[in-house]
């Protein structure tokens, strides 16, 4: 099993965060591989919906879906892969903090097969990646265009 993390702190009130985090159509706005997310499930998001994302990396299309399985607004998220080249789950958590929030990510994947030896380079690049949209998101959040 491989391990990343990933955090931010962004000055807005935590249900700000939550909401914009729990809405995967914004997604795309803030995350630079993400092509697209949307909804396999109707209703409102909760355990056990489902969702894909489309993404793009080093060049590479690929398609995941995931099912939510931790919903607690405001407190914490978790998704884990339904169908994806490399299984994943993660955690989001939120923490209110005096003057904002503070959301960690916890990755764990499980690369089998042929990904087994390209596995710390994908959690390594998600990772990266994730970063750098965590601080776009911040500047989005602080900014007011969320």
């Amino acid at each position: 099993m491989l391990r990343g993390s990933a955090a931010v702190t962004i000055h807005r009130p935590v249900e700000d965060v939550f909401a914009v985090l729990s809405d995967i159509e914004k997604t795309a706005i803030w995350h630079p591989a993400t092509v697209e997310e949307y909804w396999t499930t109707e209703g409102e998001p909760g355990v056990g919906s489902k969702r894909v994302a489309v993404a793009k990396s080093f060049g590479i299309r690929s398609e995941n879906e995931t099912v939510i399985t931790i919903y607690e607004p405001n407190r914490a998220l978790g998704l884990k892969s339904t169908d994806s080249p490399v299984p994943f789950e993660i955690s989001i958590g939120f923490e209110p903090i005096t003057d904002g929030t503070t959301v960690e990510w916890l990755v764990e994947m499980e690369p089998t097969g042929f990904y087994r030896w390209f596995g710390s380079i994908a959690l390594n690049t998600f990772i990266r990646q994730l970063a750098s949209g965590l601080d776009k998101l911040k500047v989005l959040m602080e900014s007011g265009a969320f």
